[in-house]
């Protein structure tokens, strides 16, 4: 007969097993058909980060921990307890701005510089007195805001200060005294008056200092003062961008704020809309085509309409949420992520399970030949992502806190493996700006998997076993022939296996094998065949042909 192992792994009992799939797969790779190769390696990017999250912006990759490290150097920003993270353009620039959230504070990186997002409003009125000029009558206000430029162009600005003392006055100009800020980001102080006959602010002048005259007509005042550019709240624990509604939507508790179009910086307190009940908060949000979905672990929700008026939360039909904030992703095949239960595809509007029966064992607590399950305690501390046309699910296994398993599953062909990466893995990045694949451990290192064929120089473990052969019963064969590549001069152990019991092993160093071996009659119930090896280069597995 002739075996391949091309079919992926299958955790099922042995006699449900497909002819092609495997009992056994570690570190497979089953992207080809015809063969079965040892996975590709990784190789070290930086070290000394923080890999609590990790994302890009504006083409350049961020990591955060403690601090804020861009393209492995730190940043010199203080950073405690990030919860996530997410990028946009800043307004009226093309600048992209990387946004961080954390419990009591948020925070923006823009090249090497990291500011507050948001401009904190003056806390102290403005000072108004009668000036020494001439130019105005009537009875006066003034208000101010800090606000941020690049030149002439206005990028972020932030709510007003108290209302000043009033001021009446006939053909005089007036003085003013404002409040420095001590936000390092603010560049300029824009001052408003009110209409003598009015309620309404408007802009009167711009100024670099604290204290200023002016006389400008009444006539000849600005825009309109706008009193809803609130910083962005405390713990949000989601954040995504959507070109759909040119604006950042953040979730805070069961709660979804939105920004004002194309200005991230600024988000109106009452520009929310509730999803769920408070008890299920946002584990993330999603925009997927243009749509954006918010994930609880209760359930998936639409956020329909097309403006704050509009803006309202519909519950999809799917019966499962999210149970890691960080195990979701969107593909070309929908929203895949990680449910209670297995991996899911989401089509917008109802689920459909990708890990299916053949690794339901993982899911469910079941060690199946020598694989251990997740460890459903820190499930949360899970992540998925997507890279090349597969999905990787990192997930802790036995008594561990991160990730140091990841079930890799070709979604195309419906096709699973088992990497190991000898990395307790934190937090994983697409960086689709680079095709790499980037992984962050818990040691402060961040790797790019997916290249070379070794894993930093270092060798790792290549398993694969086959179900179990009965249809040639009672008696073990007598050649066996295996097609290997085999370049590197790896040792591979060739195994005649019955009930976890090695009987023969033939050990491979050769580039290319085609040699028969010759067994001796041994009567036997079934048995598997498994290749196994300590690899540094690349290997291949063609058909293995017994007699």
């Amino acid at each position: 007969m002739d075996l391949l192992l091309d079919g992926g792994l299958n955790l099922n009992d042995p006699l449900t097993i497909g002819d092609k799939e495997s009992s056994i797969a570690i570190n497979a790779d089953f992207r080809q058909d015809g063969i079965v190769r040892s996975r590709d390696g990784r190789n070290r990017v930086y070290t000394g980060q923080g890999t609590d999250l990790m994302g890009s912006a504006d083409g350049s990759f961020f990591s955060v921990g403690s601090d804020v490290y861009r393209a492995g150097t730190a940043l010199g920003a203080s950073i405690t307890n990030p919860l996530a993270v997410g990028r946009m353009a800043l307004y009226n620039v093309a600048t992209e701005a990387f946004f961080i959230s954390l419990l009591n504070e948020n925070k923006k990186v823009e090249g090497s510089s990291v500011y507050n997002w948001g401009i904190t409003a003056p806390t102290v009125a403005p000072v108004i007195s009668q000036g020494s000029g001439t130019g105005l009558t009537g009875s006066y206000k003034m208000k101010y805001t800090y606000i941020r430029k690049s030149g002439t162009t206005l990028i972020a600005e932030s709510n007003p200060s108290p209302v000043s003392n009033t001021l009446s006055i006939t053909n005089k100009d007036i003085d003013f005294t404002v409040t420095a800020s001590s936000d390092s980001q603010v560049t300029h102080v824009r001052l408003y008056r009110i209409l003598p006959s009015g309620v309404d602010y408007y802009i009167d002048t711009t100024i670099t200092g604290t204290t200023g005259t002016t006389s400008v007509a009444d006539t000849a005042l600005g825009t309109l003062l706008e009193e809803d550019n609130d910083i962005p709240p405390n713990n949000i624990t989601a954040i995504c961008s959507s070109g759909g509604y040119n604006r950042l939507f953040l979730g805070v508790d069961n709660k979804i704020y939105f920004t004002k179009s194309l200005r991230p910086e600024s988000v109106p307190a009452l520009y929310y809309v509730e999803v769920g009940v408070p008890s299920y908060p946002i584990q993330a949000l999603v925009d997927w085509g243009g749509l954006l979905y918010a994930f609880t672990k209760e359930g998936i929700f639409y956020l329909q309409g097309t403006s704050p008026a509009t803006f309202y939360p519909v519950r999809t039909m799917a019966s499962r949420g999210l149970y890691a904030k960080s195990g979701i992703i969107v593909t070309d095949k929908g929203i895949v992520y990680t449910a209670y239960d297995g991996i899911y595809a989401f089509n917008g509007q109802t689920e459909v399970k990708v890990t299916g029966s053949k690794v339901d064992a993982l899911f469910r607590g079941e060690a199946v030949n020598g694989i251990n399950p997740i460890n459903f305690t820190n499930i949360s501390n899970s992540w998925l992502t997507y890279f090349k046309g597969k999905v990787f699910f990192g997930y802790p296994d036995a008594n561990e806190t991160y990730p140091n398993k990841v079930l890799v599953i070709d979604v195309e062909k419906e096709k699973f493996s088992i990497y190991d990466y000898g990395l307790n893995i934190k937090s994983v990045y697409a960086n689709n700006d680079t095709a790499q694949l980037l992984a962050g451990d818990v040691d402060g290192n961040v790797w790019q998997l997916e290249t070379g064929d070794n894993d930093y120089l270092t060798s790792f473990t290549f398993r694969i076993r086959s179900k179990e052969l009965s249809n040639i019963p009672r008696i073990i064969p007598k050649i066996i022939r295996y097609d290997i590549y085999n370049p590197g001069g790896n040792s591979l152990s060739c195994k005649i296996i019955e009930q976890d019991t090695t009987l023969h092993t033939h050990v491979i160093t050769s580039n290319k094998e085609y040699k028969r071996y010759f067994l001796p009659p041994k009567s036997v119930e079934r048995f598997s065949m498994e290749i196994e090896g300590s690899v540094t280069s690349r290997i291949e597995v063609g058909t293995i042909k017994i007699d």
